[in-house]
């Protein structure tokens, strides 16, 4: 069960993006400190999209080494030390957790703009929002820091934000739009390519 202020940002996001199914699957045990934190994941996948699901996506998804594809639904994987899972959406989208206490403010510098920097609501959101983005564009040419986090937006009084993504190389994008939630611990970002 998702706790409810995540529950409730995922409700804004979809109502704001008129996106037809969004979820979250988080677990505990989905988070690295276990040891089967991935093979979990990629069963809880195919557990719970089995009725959608051929028998070469079934594989593909139980293979470790590839991103878990399918043709009637977009999954993003993401875990920290005590929480992991994945995102499914109709449409093509990156998923991202961090833990707040583990974001680091050097690494975050290294690969952002002083822009980015002044105009991010919180240092720690543009680590998710680039993760997230990078996930939805799956592009061998572009590396993170290609990747430029603007245009921030609060949405509501729930802490609840939205971002678009620019950059120097072309990016395949149709929505470009991206959202930061957080709870006590963590920092979630969804970005729709």
């Amino acid at each position: 069960m998702i706790p409810q202020p995540i529950d409730q940002s995922l409700k804004s996001i979809q109502k704001m993006t008129g996106v037809n199914f969004l979820n979250l699957h988080l677990k505990s045990e989905f988070g690295s400190e276990y040891e089967k934190h991935r093979t979990l994941i990629r069963s809880e996948i195919i557990k719970n999209h089995s009725e959608i699901l051929t028998e070469s996506e079934i594989q593909s998804i139980q293979n470790l080494e590839l991103l878990p594809t399918a043709e009637k639904l977009f999954f993003s994987i993401s875990h920290n030390q005590t929480l992991g899972g994945y995102s499914a959406s109709n449409e093509k989208h990156g998923f991202d957790i961090e833990l707040k206490s583990r974001i680091s403010d050097a690494i975050i510098l290294r690969v952002s703009t002083r822009t980015e920097v002044f105009e991010s609501p919180d240092l720690k959101f543009l680590w998710c929002a680039k993760e997230a983005a990078y996930k939805a564009l799956n592009n061998n040419t572009v590396i993170i820091s290609d990747l430029n986090i603007c245009d921030w937006t609060s949405q509501n009084k729930t802490g609840l934000w939205s971002y678009r993504v620019s950059s120097a190389k072309t990016l395949e994008l149709k929505r470009n739009t991206g959202f930061i939630f957080c709870d006590q611990l963590q920092i979630f970002s969804i970005f729709f390519q």
